[in-house]
Formats: C-alpha cells, sequence, structure tokens
C-alpha cells in the first residue's frame, strides 16, 4: 500500500471485492470478519490516514452569470457554449447526461439528440421546453425522464432562450448529438472537450478552474434554489434525486449557519414555541 498509494477506501472496496468472489464460489468468506483483519486495517487508517477529496465549488446563478458574460456570444461557439451552460444549470444535469467519454460510446438511443429538445408552445415564442433523457442515473429501465424547464426571458442565463438561439444558429437533423465538439455537427459532446472548454470559460470569468468540475453545475442549481428558499422536496424533485442525497449538493451559506447558532443566544418570545420542523437545518457533509 505504502508504494503504490491505495487510499485506505480503495483498499476496503479491494477487500469487499474478494469478500464478493469468495460468496460466489461458495468459499467460507469467515475470515473478513475476523477481528485480527479489523486490527490490520484500523492500524493501516491510522498510520496513511484516509483524506478526504476537496469538494469541489458549485456554479451557481452568480458564477453563472459571470461565465455567460465571458461568453462571445456573437459567435457560434459562444453561443454553444451558453446553451450548455445554461441548460446543464437550469436541468439539474450530471455531466454523464449531456457529455460521452468517448465519440465511439455515443447512442442515438441511449444519448441526448437534438429531437431530446422539445419548445412549448412552439420554438418562435416558447414559453418552457422538455428535455427528455434517454437514460440516466436513476432510470434503471431506460423508460426515459422528461425534465421540464421554464423560460426567462428577461435573463442574460435563460436556457429556453439560449437552447433556441442555439438550435437557429446551428439547424442540425434530428437524430444528431445535442451537442457537438469543435465544429462536426456529428461528433457528439465529449467529457474532456466540455471540461477544457469550462476550464476556458472560467479562467475568463477570473475564477480558478481548479476549484470546480463538470458537476459544479449540478450542484450550483441545488444551491442556488436552496440558497433562494426553495423547499427541501422540491429540490429534490428538481434535481431528480430519489433519496436524500441531494443534501451533499447543497453547499450551506456561512452567513446561514452564522445567523442559526446566533439564534441559540436570543430569548424566544413567551409562550412561544417552535415546531420541530423549524428547528431542522439540513446537514451537508
Amino acid at each position: 500500500m505504502a508504494t503504490r498509494k491505495v487510499k485506505f477506501s480503495t483498499l476496503k472496496q479491494y477487500l469487499t471485492h474478494v469478500r464478493s468472489f469468495a460468496v460466489d464460489l461458495g468459499v467460507s468468506s469467515g475470515g473478513f470478519d475476523e477481528p485480527i483483519l479489523q486490527r490490520v486495517l484500523k492500524g493501516i487508517k491510522r498510520v496513511h490516514g484516509d483524506p478526504g477529496r476537496k469538494p469541489k465549488q458549485p456554479i451557481t446563478y452568480d458564477v453563472l452569470c459571470e461565465l455567460v458574460h465571458s461568453l462571445e456570444t456573437w459567435t457560434d461557439h459562444g453561443l454553444k457554449l451558453r446553451a450548455i451552460f445554461c441548460l446543464a444549470f437550469s436541468g439539474f444535469l450530471r455531466c454523464g447526461e449531456f457529455t460521452v467519454r468517448k465519440p465511439s460510446e455515443f447512442s442515438r438511443l441511449y444519448n441526448l439528440t437534438r429531437a431530446s429538445v422539445e419548445f412549448f408552445p412552439s420554438i418562435d415564442d416558447p414559453t418552457h421546453l422538455v428535455l427528455t433523457l434517454p437514460r440516466s442515473k436513476t432510470d434503471p429501465f431506460r423508460q426515459g425522464t422528461k425534465i421540464l424547464i421554464a423560460a426567462v426571458p428577461d435573463s442574460a442565463t435563460c436556457p429556453v432562450t439560449a437552447m433556441r438561439e442555439y438550435f437557429d444558429a446551428l439547424p442540425a437533423n434530428a437524430d444528431d448529438p445535442l451537442f457537438f465538439d469543435g465544429d462536426d455537427y456529428e461528433a457528439p459532446l465529449t467529457r474532456d472537450w466540455f471540461l477544457r472548454e469550462l476550464q476556458d470559460a472560467l479562467i475568463a470569468a477570473g475564477f480558478n478552474p481548479a476549484d470546480f468540475s463538470g458537476h459544479s453545475f449540478r450542484r450550483g442549481a441545488a444551491t442556488t434554489a436552496y440558497t433562494n428558499g426553495v423547499p427541501d422536496a422540491d429540490v429534490q424533485r428538481l434535481g431528480r434525486w430519489v433519496s436524500d442525497a441531494y443534501r451533499l449538493y447543497i453547499d450551506e451559506p456561512a452567513q446561514r449557519i452564522l445567523a442559526l447558532n446566533a439564534r441559540l443566544h436570543m430569548v424566544a418570545p413567551l409562550g412561544y414555541a417552535p415546531d420541530p420542523p423549524d428547528l431542522r437545518v439540513p446537514w451537508v457533509a
């Protein structure tokens, strides 16, 4: 472990896989529960530690505004990036939902195409759009997930306007990739290309790109919604979380934590008894 620099968490995963393999073979797995093994693992963790990764920063609405402002939206390239950024933020999209790792992995059955976006009531004067994900993390049977995204005409970050102008400037066939690398309409948007363009945009907007990742749009959407007072259940619904894992995506503002802490030293009005839900503060890891 010391020479290969294997993390403690990775070592635990290795042991889990070996144990599973033993079960599949019908071999006794009792040795994995032996106290001596647990003591060895505890010693490894103490000596080598288990450093957690520094969480990436969210691309909140304010950051998104700076990104959009830095883009050359009078060019086709700038229009495309604005559409990607605004849709990723407004749709709470996971990076893997609108990119592919390699062009050869693209499938019109499982990845976003131009036909995945529908404008309502029309593309000429839309009030919203519907984005259909052919598959997603929370859709194991690939039944398709429809995401409703509202138009905000007066906003520079309006996703519907950004997508409509992108479609107008760069028309393509219905079965072509929704977004593409470079100038090749048939080359699907790869994760690497997207991250490079995001880094360049962050630098142009005055941010350190090392602080962000492709998942920062989803994290930023959750944080922005929560900060704007959207109820927990609605944040969960917007982000399509099936559990309370959405809490991990919310960056709790320090000012809110301090304000809540200060309440400990305030005298409540006579006879006032707050309901239990008022005392609950979402825990963010």
